[in-house]
């Protein structure tokens, strides 16, 4: 049985070690024989033996013909030549008209080879397929009263409403939509064409309010940075927030005696800075040839689609205008892609230059059926953080934290394969690169107080500075052109078809070839079947109601530090493919094409579709989609804690629009 020369290396290994264990134990074994039989013929006579000498060996006339050739670690043609009964038998070459290499007649009970030819068995690579999802549910709604007061606020599901229109408009804008998850090799190539047609479609039409920009064929190429092509793409460490160092404290002096304590409150809340993060990286070379030769259709496509729907409309009370720092950050929403289809690198100028010959040997490997590659990734994070904060001054120092919270999905894949010389598909070619990003917010809160508040120390607000960051990248290096099939290599389709391995003259005299000395060839009597999919999504609902009652008790002031807002929504995918520059033969009909489309809505009204609280049924509860709120999560008491009491003090839209 022929082994795999790394196995082999390790039998051999395996052996020698074993030889050298039992030389060590028969050598102490030895010694102590040799000690015994030298005392035991101690003073015994010797034994005198007489030196035989017999050479059979003889030595033959010298050869002028014989020669050697050192083994090449290429595959090399062994011609042999002869004449028999006087008639010269010429070298069987490659071309077609040739006999078959492995032909070994027979001459008087001895064989020949008219032309050797090596052969290899060569595993014929695989079918693979990853499906990955991974969805985190966040539900933070949180409701906090200081005061004994009774607030009437507003209920989360309404909150959550308003959040689904927004998801509803990201659908409408999204021209790729929900597709289904192939469950069969049909589905797939089905799925391939279905993206084919959305990148054939007109994608420009649209809501009015949204900002759409689409780039089809080579426009699509380069670097994009919110529907504008740039050298370079943005940072993303340029826009979010810096580490902050932790202060030192301050030390500490006593001074004895009587003095003056002089009070000072503080109030910090912190209901926002929520961290949604989806990243995915997909690298592959499963299936690398410089030549395809395809009997059927070529679909060859790449599509970006990214969407930022957002809402960041606060309502805040005119006594809070000054809280508002003039420089405060708005909400930024970025939609950033990159389609690049470089060149290979070029050969290293201090390597071998190559053969100026054409191919004389090669080898077929086959595969029955089709050739599957499918990449299918899913990432979903969903958070509600709609927090409820009736504040008041309350000791020296508060510190509420009611947000911060973090969601990470992160996925990489390395696929590495096989590198052939030709690949030959009986079937067709379905290929698509496909990464789809949203992004949705809202985030619009409602801030008011109640009676006679004022104060007389520091006071900010900020409700705003979040940050909505879409980034894809879909690079290959190695540019695929595509052609009509040549006669030549349709015979050599129809000849591995039929179960032989020749290839004809035309095929091996392709350029693409010159200096081979052996060709790989894979023959997948199939179709290739490459989806490479990822999806990701953040939906985000961040409304806050934050009422605030009088502060100033006993002549203390207070510094009140309020922040709603700071939410970070990133979305980072890239798909890399390694390869060299092919040319693709094909039979039927060719299209390929690529297409980046970027969106953003920013919408001022997600409740107007919903009308007043008073008018949401009970059951009008968010359902985002069937599946991405998690079933076995208790929505009934979700909001627990949420609503305020009974009785009403307070009438939040009045106050608020008064």
């Amino acid at each position: 049985m022929s082994l795999d020369p790394i196995t082999e290396a390790i039998a051999h290994f395996i052996g020698f070690f074993e030889l050298a264990v039992e030389e060590a134990r028969g050598r102490l074994d030895y010694d102590e024989f040799r000690a015994l039989k030298a005392k035991q013929m101690d003073g015994a006579e010797i034994i005198a033996v007489g030196n035989f000498v017999n050479t059979p060996y003889q030595l033959l006339d010298v050869q002028p013909d014989l020669h050697y050739q050192p083994f090449d670690q290429s595959v090399v043609p062994l011609w042999a030549r002869s004449h028999v009964d006087g008639h010269y038998l010429p070298p069987a070459t490659a071309g077609a008209d040739t006999p078959h290499p492995n032909t070994l007649p027979g001459l008087g009970g001895f064989l020949l080879s008219l032309g050797t030819r090596f052969e290899f068995t060569v595993t014929p690579p695989g079918s693979i397929a990853v499906v990955a999802q991974q969805v985190n549910h966040v539900y933070d709604n949180d409701y906090l009263n200081m005061t004994d007061a009774k607030v009437d606020t507003m209920s989360s599901d309404y909150l959550d409403a308003g959040l689904g229109v927004l998801a509803a408009e990201a659908s409408d804008i999204d021209p790729i939509g929900a597709l289904t998850q192939p469950d069969s090799e049909i589905a797939i190539a089905d799925l391939v064409e279905e993206v084919a047609r959305i990148v054939r479609s007109d994608q420009e039409e649209g809501p009015s309010e949204a900002q759409i920009h689409v780039a089809a064929g080579a426009d699509a190429d380069g670097i994009h940075s919110n529907g504008v092509r740039v050298d370079e793409a943005p940072l993303l460490s340029d826009y979010l927030p810096e580490n902050e160092e932790p202060e030192e404290p301050q030390p500490v002096s006593v001074v004895h005696g009587e003095g003056h304590i002089e009070m000072h409150g503080d109030v910090t809340l912190d209901a926002g800075s929520n961290l949604l993060v989806n990243e995915a990286f997909i690298g592959s070379n499963w299936i690398v040839a410089p030549v395809f030769a395809v009997a059927g259709d070529t679909v060859h496509v790449n599509i970006v689609s990214q969407v930022n729907v957002w809402s960041d409309a606060d309502t805040i009370g005119s006594e809070f205008s000054g809280w508002l720092a003039p420089d405060a950050a708005a909400t930024r929403a970025f939609n950033i892609a990159s389609v690049t289809l470089d060149p290979a690198p070029p050969a290293d100028a201090d390597a071998e230059p190559a053969l100026s010959g054409l191919p004389e040997q090669w080898h077929v490997t086959r595969l029955d059926g089709n050739l599957v590659l499918l990449n299918w990734i899913e990432q979903l994070s969903f958070m509600t953080d709609h927090d409820t904060a009736i504040l008041t001054h309350a000791g020296s120092q508060s510190l509420l934290q009611t947000g911060g919270n973090t969601t990470i999905n992160s996925f990489s894949l390395g696929e590495f394969g096989n590198y052939y010389d030709l690949v030959v598909v009986g079937g067709s070619y379905h290929y698509a690169n496909v990464i789809e990003q949203k992004n949705i917010l809202l985030d619009d809160d409602f801030v008011w107080s109640q009676g006679d508040f004022a104060t007389s120390g520091h006071a900010s607000l900020s409700t705003s500075d979040n940050l909505l960051w879409n980034q894809a990248n879909i690079h290959a290096a190695g540019q695929m052109q595509f052609e009509s099939m040549p006669d030549h290599y349709l015979e050599a389709m129809q000849s591995l078809a039929s179960g032989s391995d020749d290839l004809n003259a035309g095929v091996l005299g392709d350029a693409a070839f010159a200096g081979f000395d052996s060709l790989s060839v894979l023959y997948i009597s199939g179709s290739i079947l490459s989806l490479k999919y990822i999806s990701q999504t953040n939906i985000l609902g961040d409304s806050d109601q934050i009422a605030m009652f009088g502060e100033e008790q006993d002549g203390v002031p207070t510094d009140w530090t309020i922040s709603t807002g700071s939410n970070d929504l990133l979305n980072i995918a890239s798909i890399a493919e390694g390869g060299v520059d092919s040319t693709v033969y094909t039979g039927g009909e060719i299209y390929s094409d690529a297409l980046l489309y970027q969106a953003e809505l920013i919408s001022n009204d997600p409740f107007g579709e919903i009308g007043a609280p008073s008018d949401l049924a009970s059951e009008a509860v968010l359902f985002l989609a069937d599946d991405m709120l998690d079933p076995d999560c208790d929505h009934d008491n979700a909001d627990a804690g949420t609503h305020a009491p009974d009785t009403v003090h307070v009438d939040v839209m009045q106050t608020m629009l008064a």
